[in-house]
């Protein structure tokens, strides 16, 4: 009898237990194999309707572009809605009609933006066109008013309270976008950081030449981050000269003038950039003389 239940535990059941084993282990494999081939075809369709949502995102943002170019160059054929040194330009006011339709037209870009970020959070142009196209809005943007005396105290607040939400939400958008970029030295994230000053400096935020410096770590040779700081400079340059502060206005003239012999020395400039140089040229020989007579008046009432 133990013979025969050894042969049989060596023959019989030691057989079969292996068998059962394996049918076990291939019953349970071919079991969790079923939910992982769903799981596998789930993962396709996601990354099919990922890429249908990019797809989609990029074709909102061209659209998008398109429109915010064309209200672009209406408005820059308008006058300035800004007067030098504060304010609002009479000439601006004047062509109001105008400006309104241009305004329409970065409106409806914005919300094609915004429909882009809705599909791709993660595309980035989405983000930089949008704060883009809030800050066009924000700097050619005039107070609606209700009689020909102007705006009054109310529509000014309110006014300028839609004015500030527009550059923050711009300034958010760009927050978004350089919050995961310093590790990345890629040249395309000047743009970002230069905007970023821009629209600092608009809100009159301290501290916002070190927005610039950062575009130019990125991107040592932009003409376009060095032109936008100019551009701040420049109208510092305006303001205090209307305030006949010869010491503040001399401090940003050599900022200006340190800027423009930068972008003077980089190579590779287009012809239109050429003529940018040349009449900014021209504005700095007028700047100083202006800057000259405000240092000698300062001087002679200090001498009397």
């Amino acid at each position: 009898q133990m013979c025969i239940r050894d042969r049989y535990q060596r023959r019989v059941r030691g057989p079969l237990l292996v068998a059962m084993s394996f049918e076990l282990q291939r019953t349970t494999t071919v079991a969790r194999g079923r939910p992982s081939q769903r799981v596998s075809a789930q993962v396709r369709r996601e990354k099919i309707l990922k890429r249908s949502q990019q797809a989609t995102a990029e074709e909102l943002i061209k659209e998008g572009k398109r429109k915010l170019a064309v209200a672009h160059e209406g408005l820059r054929r308008l006058p300035r809605a800004r007067a030098a040194g504060g304010g609002f330009s009479e000439k601006a006011i004047k062509a109001a009609d105008s400006r309104l339709q241009h305004l329409d037209e970065v409106r409806e870009a914005i919300t094609e933006f915004s429909k882009a970020i809705v599909y791709d959070r993660m595309n980035r142009g989405a983000w930089l066109q949008r704060a883009e196209a809030l800050r066009i809005l924000a700097e050619n943007s005039l107070p609606v008013y209700s009689t020909d005396d102007g705006p009054s105290s109310v529509e000014s607040e309110a006014f300028q309270k839609e004015f500030t939400s527009e550059l923050r939400r711009a300034l958010a958008d760009i927050d978004q976008m350089c919050r995961f970029d310093e590790k990345e030295q890629n040249p395309e994230h000047s743009m970002p950081w230069a905007l970023r000053g821009r629209i600092r400096f608009i809100l009159g935020y301290s501290h916002w030449s070190h927005d610039f410096k950062n575009a130019l770590r990125f991107a040592p040779d932009s003409f376009t981050a060095r032109g936008l700081n100019y551009l701040c400079n420049s109208e510092l340059v305006v303001r205090y000269a209307v305030e006949e502060n010869s010491a503040e206005m001399r401090q940003a003239l050599d900022a200006c003038q340190e800027i423009w012999r930068q972008m003077n020395t980089l190579a590779d400039k287009t012809a239109e950039q050429m003529q940018q140089l040349e009449a900014w040229e021209e504005d700095l020989r007028a700047y100083n003389l202006r800057c000259d007579q405000l240092t000698d008046q300062a001087n002679s009432c200090t001498l009397m």
